[in-house]
């Protein structure tokens, strides 16, 4: 038994010890993962949701009954009596002998009741010890350098034995023990095998450390799994839910429906690339599938992102798709730069930045895609001060490195990068020669030119480069420029709330409110689109604990325009993403 958000949200699924026979238990589809806990003998199961506490035993009968903590660990009883522990600073063996704790060092020490402590090993957490249901062996995750490992100990600090190992900067942790005490069920990021990448799966481990076995596989559909337990009795499995999402036809129009938020849309071709919507690092959601979607068949394909609260920055040329995996919050930055391929079941990850905003860190500074390869810059930081930067390429147009970055990439198209600091926008060639330069106004800024901070949000220049024509949004004022050689082609008044979301041939594309407005550079005209995305803000910008940076976005190829927005998330199918012709 675990939880899966396989679907995009959460559920209980069981396999068989030998991970066959995949079956759906619950069909809520929970915002939060529900907890579960199984008896000493593994014959009652307890699930806590947000319908109460279900406890089901041998003969498969449940029983649901009002209440249940989120934030607190079940424990249930042969007799089908649920209790929940919260906040516990010790762990006791189920026989009451012994207790095991972390001191302020985080080492861990077992006692007997009453008796001497034996110093074990350090650990990660207390809510990560442990005990079998005999109380005859302990389980536990220790840290060693960039790992973590899963390890077992006896009560009196004998047998210490390792069983696994995390991937670097990965977490491998115990969840419950077999009845029997001889195999552990334990959850541990799975290495997708071109990159990190990772998402939580369960895996069945014996203590003899020689057998271990993956339960569950994240890719192509499996999603993060996560609090294993077993179970010995009956289950019927539920129906799936209607579809995440489908395609229908509106006269002209062709919809994708999904019954999640979705945000961002890239069109290229045949095929829309589709993110959801981001949502804060600190709210427990699950993060919904990024998607490759062909309106004409109304075919989709989609990946589980790994746990991005904040996926951002979509860029998509139909065979290649690329974002930021950011899951950044208060202090600490921590971001991947993800590149998806058509008929490839994984993702590569790219690039990753770590650190602390007042600390400094390796991070990545901007990124553009063209024609299947990805340019994107790094540069380390310590405490504002730039160490080292470059900017690197990567995909079908072979290996590119410039040694040195003086600002972020903002965009790569036609083998040409636009480079942005604080008061200029500059484009180089594949060799790292500067084309041209394109003055931007006077804005109080502060950091270093790769990692700028605007002290006004509306200085911040929002910068686009296209095959033939470059663009910048900054302090109401749209500008746009030949993209060979810099020449400027206009400029024009926009709203203060405007958002630059798509360029292409020489139109632009503006977000304002609820609108999406076209730019037709050549002779300076307007076409104004509104749809009826929901907001609870007036700006249009909060959803119920999501964020967007428009109630709307869209994409435009040829003549071809894809929106994509969101209803009320009281609809079934919240999220819409339609592709429509344009005169």
């Amino acid at each position: 038994m675990f939880a899966s958000d396989r679907d995009g949200r959460w559920d209980v699924y069981a396999v068989h010890p030998n991970g066959t026979g995949l079956i759906r238990v619950t069909a809520r589809r929970e915002e939060m993962a529900p907890l579960l806990a199984s008896s000493p003998r593994a014959e009652k199961l307890a699930i806590v949701n947000s319908a109460g506490t279900t406890v089901v035993d041998a003969n498969g009968k449940r029983t649901t009954r009002p209440g249940g903590d989120m934030y607190a660990t079940p424990d249930v009883s042969e007799k089908g009596e649920v209790t929940l522990a919260s906040g516990e600073r010790t762990s006791v063996s189920p026989d009451g002998m012994h207790e095991a704790f972390l001191d302020a060092h985080h080492r861990l020490w077992i006692r007997a009741i009453n008796g001497r402590a034996h110093k074990v090993a350090p650990a990660a957490l207390t809510s990560q010890l442990v005990w079998s249901a005999d109380g005859s062996l302990l389980a536990f995750t220790t840290l060693r350098a960039r790992h973590a490992q899963l390890a077992v100990v006896r009560p009196d600090g004998s047998g210490f034995r390792v069983l696994r190992r995390s991937l670097e900067d990965g977490d491998v942790y115990p969840n419950s023990w077999a009845p029997d005490a001889k195999r552990l069920l334990a959850v541990r990021g799975n290495h997708t095998g071109v990159g990190p990448a990772l998402l939580d799966q369960v895996w069945s481990i014996g203590v003899d450390s020689r057998s271990a076995l993956a339960l569950t596989h994240a890719y192509p559909d499996g999603g993060e799994n996560i609090r294993p337990v077993f179970f010995h009795g009956k289950l019927t499995a539920v129906a799936a839910p209607p579809a995440v999402q489908r395609t229908t036809r509106a006269g002209a129009r062709t919809v994708l429906r999904t019954r999640y938020l979705v945000g961002e849309v890239r069109l290229s071709g045949a095929r829309v690339a589709v993110l959801p919507l981001p949502h804060n690092a600190q709210t427990p959601r699950p993060t919904f599938p990024f998607l490759m979607w062909t309106p004409k068949s109304g075919r989709t394909e989609s990946w589980p992102i790994p746990a991005c609260a904040w996926p951002e920055g979509l860029l998509s040329d139909g065979q290649t798709a690329a974002f930021d995996c950011n899951n950044s919050c208060c202090e600490t930055i921590d971001e991947v730069l993800l590149m998806f391929r058509v008929g490839e079941p994984v993702p590569f990850e790219e690039a990753r930045g770590q650190g602390a905003y007042s600390e400094g860190g390796t991070l990545l500074a901007g990124y553009g895609l063209d024609g299947g390869s990805i340019v994107f810059g790094r540069v380390r930081e310590e405490r504002q001060r730039v160490l080292w930067s470059s900017v690197w390429r990567l995909g079908r147009q072979g290996p590119m490195q410039f040694e040195e970055l003086k600002g972020r990439v903002a965009g790569y198209s036609n083998r040409r990068v636009a480079v942005l600091d604080g008061r200029r926008i500059s484009v180089l060639d594949e060799s790292g020669r500067q084309l041209y330069q394109v003055a931007l106004r006077r804005t109080k800024t502060f950091g270093p030119p790769q990692d700028l901070h605007y002290s006004n949000p509306a200085d911040e220049p929002q910068v686009l480069l296209g095959q033939d024509v470059g663009a910048v949004l900054q302090r109401r004022r749209l500008r746009a420029w030949n993209a060979r050689t810099g020449r400027l082609l206009g400029s024009w008044s926009v709203p203060g709330t405007s958002k630059l979301d798509a360029l292409q041939g020489e139109r632009a594309v503006v977000i304002v409110g609820k609108t999406v407005r076209i730019l037709d550079i050549a002779n300076s005209k307007w076409k104004i689109l509104r749809f009826p995305a929901f907001g609870i803000d007036p700006g249009g910008k909060l959803t119920m604990g999501f964020y967007a940076e428009a109630a709307i976005r869209a994409d435009l190829d040829g003549h071809t325009l894809v929106v994509s927005y969101n209803l009320s998330p009281r609809n079934v199918e919240p999220g819409r993403v339609v592709l429509m012709r344009l005169p």
